[in-house]
């Protein structure tokens, strides 16, 4: 075995064998992370056991590099700060024939992975890996020149070596489809999306089957929720399906998804009369209205349950007959997410207390998909900023709908205005008026926090190019 050399282990085995050789064994929990990942500089936070560290390397500087201790406080303000995922591993150290041998563990995110290290400067000269019997028959596979095992790659991209099996995860999700998915970087993209819409259609079985049992409000909004995730879930993943297939696909989902739409909208606004006095002629209309352009009949149709599970089946098929391209899902998010970012930003940077309320609802479709993406795949990042983007987003667009049903009522309301019944409505139209007031300021004041946010990922997401 060289001096330097890295291998990669399948399994613990090994401490079988240096118990059973009496080596003895010095354990350490280490913890690290990147506060800076620069090409010329590198800023680098540790824990080891109960020292804290912070390691500095320096590319355009002489004699620059440094490795000094640090407070405890200073150590966890910098944690807050990351721009890397947490490694968390444990680390053994031992002694074989004179060499010190580091045998590292890793945990949390990098769980499964174990690699074993032969220090540098140990020794002089080649140490032949055949004639250490302790290391004979664990399958050892070397990787010292492998970059993808490299920290940089790993704190970026996670365990190059997951064993991904998508049949067992596809079943996984169909047990309990309201599972969270934590997805490793490293698997295709194809599966990593395939996966996220087979839980999304699941759900959607779901929903639908309690519809129809109990015809509740709540649950055809939530149909109306899934479908809408399930089609920025496909606008996303777009260049990974065959385009034929994918284009008939979407234009099916986009076609229930407005057919959804319309016949919760229709209910909702029912419901929203019905509660108040002297509307009756409207909810007569607004009825008539939806028993002739959006029936229930469609969510009960064989079409639609055959629709689905052909649509299931389409994204079970793991022989990738329609896979236009390969590429690592952590890798095609970062690309999604950095193109996105700039997109959203443009829209939403015009927008302000002078733009019409239609200018606003530009945005929704961009927010929709930007919320999806860092909901499903926010884990492989493990990176607080994007958790807290998450939650501004959704704040964002649940003041959208909310302005946008309440735009809806004050249209029917003015619609509805005429003759007799004019003073009846006034009220009702002032405080239409009054709630879109107060959702287009909310939409506003959480625009500004929100566009900070964004402009901190596409600075932290840059590490990754």
């Amino acid at each position: 075995m060289k001096i330097g050399q890295k291998f990669l282990l399948e399994n613990v085995d090994i401490f079988h064998r240096l118990t059973n050789y009496k080596i003895e064994l010095n354990k350490f929990h280490i913890e690290y992370f990147y506060l800076q990942l620069d090409e010329d500089i590198k800023i680098a936070y540790k824990k080891e056991n109960l020292n804290y560290y912070c390691i500095v390397e320096n590319k355009n500087e002489t004699n620059k590099d440094s490795r000094n201790i640090v407070l405890k406080s200073k150590y966890k303000k910098a944690k807050k700060s990351r721009i890397s995922q947490l490694i968390v591993k444990e680390r053994y150290k031992f002694v074989v024939d004179e060499i010190n041998f580091d045998l590292d563990v890793y945990l949390r995110n990098l769980s499964g992975l174990i690699i074993l290290i032969a220090e540098r400067g140990s020794i002089n000269g080649d140490i032949s890996i055949e004639n250490r019997k302790i290391f004979k028959d664990l399958n050892l596979k070397e990787i010292t020149d492998d970059e993808c095992f490299s920290t940089e790659n790993l704190v970026l991209w996670g365990n190059p070596n997951i064993n991904f099996n998508f049949a067992q995860s596809l079943l996984a999700i169909k047990k309990n489809p309201t599972f969270k998915l934590n997805f490793p970087g490293y698997i295709d993209a194809y599966d990593g999306f395939r996966l996220a819409l087979n839980q999304n259609v699941f759900n959607i079985l779901r929903a639908k089957e309690s519809y129809i049992e109990y015809s509740e409000l709540e649950n055809l909004k939530k149909l109306e929720i899934l479908f809408l995730q399930n089609m920025s879930l496909l606008i996303i993943s777009k260049e990974l399906f065959e385009k034929d297939t994918y284009n008939d696909l979407f234009q099916n989902i986009r076609e229930i998804y407005i057919k959804i739409k319309d016949r919760y909208d229709a209910e909702k606004n029912i419901k929203y009369f019905q509660k108040r006095d002297n509307t009756e002629n409207i909810v007569k209309s607004l009825k008539f209205v939806k028993a002739k352009q959006y029936s229930n009949n469609f969510l009960k149709s064989s079409e639609f349950t055959d629709f689905l599970l052909d649509y299931e089946i389409f994204l079970t098929i793991n022989n990738n007959f329609y896979k236009n391209r390969t590429t690592e899902l952590k890798r095609f998010v970062v690309n999604y997410i950095y193109n996105k970012v700039s997109k959203i930003k443009d829209k939403l940077e015009y927008i302000n207390e002078d733009s019409i309320n239609r200018g606003i609802y530009e945005c929704k479709q961009g927010l929709m998909e930007f919320e999806t993406v860092l909901n499903i795949f926010n884990s492989i990042f493990d990176l607080s900023i994007f958790k807290k983007t998450l939650k501004k987003v959704k704040k964002l667009n649940k003041s959208l709908i909310k302005l946008e049903y309440k735009d809806e009522l004050h249209k029917i309301i003015n619609m509805y205005d005429k003759g007799d019944i004019n003073k009846s409505l006034d009220v009702y139209r002032k405080n239409t008026a009054i709630d879109i007031f107060k959702h287009r300021e909310k939409f506003l004041d959480n625009k500004d926090s929100f566009i900070k946010s964004l402009n901190k990922i596409e600075n932290l997401i840059k590490i990754y190019y």
